[in-house]
């Protein structure tokens, strides 16, 4: 919202932000006389936004700022989040949840997307916002799942836990503990390969071996 109170040669500015803002904006519920100033003896009305020296275009602001004033509601408004950890392996779950919910073109979208599975608006375009709610990840090798294997991602609904806990709560996951035990008797008995025992209970050959070593399934 811009309040503008008309003198002779003044803009009163009052600008309320709805938007992400630069980090160097400051507190920005706030006012901002607009005057001529002079460079190189020569008057030229600027910017309104404080440091810019760009040449006012419209509503009191550069290019640059009025459109994303328009757009935005917010003349500061930022698209990216300052938070300096784009090469963590947090911020890379963040971006592989984003993609596998949102992009059909992503090879395992019919397991999340397209099941209905979303990211909650709070994550949805903000990394800042998923980090304070998950935290550093407990442990390296930490991979995040959803409680409700059905449900969405969420803060309710996530949690870090390691490979062999996210194997066990994924929607392929067929068997139980009777199976699971089933599984151990026949591979300890001999004569089959891992990978003829997950075709013969519908399974991965991953999840055989994490259950006949007791990774999962424990006893």
């Amino acid at each position: 919202m811009i309040i503008v109170n008309l003198t002779k040669n003044k803009k009163q500015f009052i600008m309320l932000n709805v938007g992400r803002r630069h980090p160097g904006a400051g507190s920005y519920l706030s006012a901002h006389t607009d005057e001529n100033r002079r460079y190189g003896g020569m008057s030229m009305r600027i910017c309104a936004i404080p440091d810019c020296k760009k040449k006012q275009e419209a509503g009191g602001f550069c290019l640059k700022h009025y459109a994303r004033f328009k757009r935005h509601g917010d003349p500061l408004y930022e698209s990216r989040e300052y938070h300096g950890m784009s090469d963590s392996s947090e911020y890379r779950i963040w971006r592989s949840i984003q993609v596998r919910c949102n992009n059909k073109n992503q090879v395992n979208y019919y397991k999340y997307g397209k099941r209905g599975i979303t990211v909650c608006e709070r994550w949805l375009n903000s990394f800042s916002a998923f980090y304070e709610d998950m935290g550093p990840k407990p442990f390296p090798r930490a991979q995040i799942d959803r409680i409700n294997n059905d449900g969405d991602y969420t803060p309710q609904n996530c949690h870090w836990v390691n490979n062999a806990q996210n194997c066990q709560n994924r929607s392929n996951n067929k068997l139980t503990m009777k199976t699971a035990e089933l599984i151990r008797k026949v591979y300890k008995a001999g004569g089959i390969l891992q990978r003829e025992l997950a075709i013969i209970y519908g399974v991965s050959r991953e999840l055989v071996s994490d259950v006949v070593t007791q990774r999962v399934w424990k006893n």
